[in-house]
């Protein structure tokens, strides 16, 4: 599919300086594109906020994306934008688009006149891909529609995607780049990426209102990795949004390593690249700073065992002063809370086990598993059998691994937070795919941006335009069904465009809360991560 607009320019002058930007007048809504909101002195460094423009910013284009190899699949269609430049690569390509819907001139829902009621709420989102792919600038996340959809809800809401850097780039860590940092004053190591997120958050604050929006009312929300930095962000708390929507993830999802983990990643990726090892630390980092941006992306893909390149967030005593994986998932948080989850979430990691026999997976468990006993309880619990066919043990671990890796995590987060707005997408994809028939990791994003309605079946679509409206009114401070609480009310988006709240699946919680009694939470998380991510054979991470 494909939409065509042809969008007129307009300029503006603000404190930090001038800019053109486009006005879609058929749908209200004006977009600034490619605004630098920090720059990177170096490769492994942490990036600075930018507080200038020095010329006129062209918010008329978009910025480059972050290096990165094509993802293995994404089963999710892609349009064009004829209207829109094609955007390069550039390691340090952090920019941000802002989505600016027009104030409706009348209405019941248009907010009364006044200095205040012009400041529209504002939506930031983090972006998914496993800390390796995607980019804020990407089709499947332009803020034009979700934006559009604000006005004509009489909730003109701002819509705010950024970059930020992955893959090693963004996240590798090592003992030789901590000293590095160290000379810069820099504390810590690795989380890259995350320094660029805060500072787009940063950013947002100081500067939003320029374009209209309100530092009062951000919603921060995320899918997949970017539900997990959105996780982080809450746990840190600095302020700097009061509502947050969480998409299939949350902290321990794409893994955290120590400094020490992270070494053993280091030292195969300088082999990789023909880096001698027994250089000094100076000069082996010097030689991997220097080393061209494309042979250094292709070789951090080459050196993981799965074709899903997952990268971890590192305990660098910095960012992350200690694992806040597994411990804080029950923490009570003071943000307002939408949370949720999809029925097919670890079919993304489906390459390591998708050949796998029953007996193979027994195997498995016993070996990954602290004993015996503790495999034979998740075998019992889920039914594992070694007498089940190949599809019939590829449908189990693909509901047990995101039982461990996403639902059950949420599990504890909502109870200890129970005013939080909960979801469950069962939707399938009718997509000509490999997961068509799954309501798999990622496939939310098309329902709630609402930019491929058009794409689905005709039954569906309202479900798109159920979510979407659902997500602009949580920002709005307006919850589209009945919280959490006493009676665990779980908003069911699917099948068949359909929805209703319903209370949990008992049978599931019964197995969630044996998993808790018994204290084996983390080591289901971990036994299940190295199932997908096949951890230990990168580094003994399990």
């Amino acid at each position: 599919m494909m939409y065509n607009y042809h969008p007129t320019t307009y300029e503006k002058h603000i404190d930090i300086g001038s800019f053109k930007g486009l006005h879609y007048e058929e749908l209200n809504t004006k977009q600034v594109l490619g605004v630098p909101f920090a720059t990177v002195p170096g490769r492994f460094r942490k990036s600075q906020l930018n507080d200038n423009w020095a010329h006129q910013l062209d918010g008329t284009k978009l910025g480059p994306s972050i290096p990165q190899v094509k993802r293995p699949t994404y089963p999710i269609p892609v349009y064009d934008r004829p209207w829109l430049n094609v955007p390069g690569s550039d390691e340090f390509g952090l920019n941000l688009n802002i989505s600016i819907p027009e104030v409706p001139k009348s209405g019941p829902e248009v907010p009364k006149p006044g200095p205040e009621s012009e400041k529209l709420p504002v939506m930031v989102f983090i972006h998914g891909g496993a800390n390796t792919y995607g980019a804020g600038n990407s089709c499947i996340f332009d803020g034009l529609q979700l934006a559009h959809l604000s006005y004509k809800l009489g909730k003109p809401t701002i819509v705010v995607t950024f970059n930020y850097r992955l893959g090693s780039f963004g996240f590798l860590a090592s003992k030789d780049l901590k000293e590095y940092n160290s000379k810069f004053g820099e504390n810590g190591v690795g989380n890259y990426g995350i320094s660029d997120q805060r500072n787009a958050l940063l950013w947002v604050n100081k500067y939003i209102e320029y374009f209209g929006g309100d530092k009062s009312k951000i919603t921060l929300f995320g899918q997949s990795a970017g539900s997990q930095a959105s996780h982080l962000m809450v746990l840190k708390d600095e302020g700097l949004f009061n509502r947050v929507i969480l998409q299939s993830g949350l902290t321990p999802l794409c893994g955290v390593f120590t400094v020490e983990q992270y070494d053993v990643i280091y030292f195969k990726l300088l082999k990789k690249l023909g880096i001698d090892t027994t250089l000094s630390p100076e000069e082996r980092v010097k030689a991997l700073v220097e080393t061209n941006w494309e042979d250094l992306m292709n070789a951090n893909e080459e050196i993981f065992p799965i074709p899903c390149v997952t990268m971890a967030y590192t305990e660098d005593n910095e960012v992350l002063p200690s694992f806040p994986s597994w411990k804080d998932l029950g923490k009570k948080v003071d943000h307002k809370i939408l949370i949720g989850d999809c029925a097919n979430e670890c079919i993304i990691w489906s390459f390591t086990y998708k050949d796998m026999t029953a007996n193979d997976f027994i195997e498995v468990l016993y070996d990954k598993c602290s004993s015996k006993e503790v495999a034979n309880t998740f075998i019992d619990l889920y039914g594992i059998k070694s007498d089940l066919s190949k599809d019939e043990i590829f449908h189990k671990i693909e509901d047990l691994t995101s039982d461990a890796m996403f639902r059950l995590p949420n599990y504890l987060f909502y109870n200890a937070n129970p005013s939080s707005l909960v979801y469950h997408f069962k939707q399938t994809s009718t997509y000509n795919h490999d997961w068509n028939g799954y309501a798999h990791h990622s496939l939310d994003n098309v329902y709630v941006w609402n930019l491929l309605k058009e794409s689905l079946h005709e039954r569906d679509r309202p479900l798109s335009d159920q979510m979407s409206k659902s997500w602009v009114l949580f920002a709005n401070g307006v919850e589209s069904w009945e919280p959490y609480g006493e009676h665990n009310n779980i908003m069911v988006f699917g099948e068949e465009g359909k929805s209703g709240l319903a209370g949990e699946n008992r049978h599931k919680v019964s197995i969630w809360k044996k998993i808790i009694d018994l204290g084996l939470v983390e080591e289901f998380g971990r036994v299940c991560e190295d199932i997908c991510l096949a951890r230990t054979n990168d580094h003994g991470y399990v």
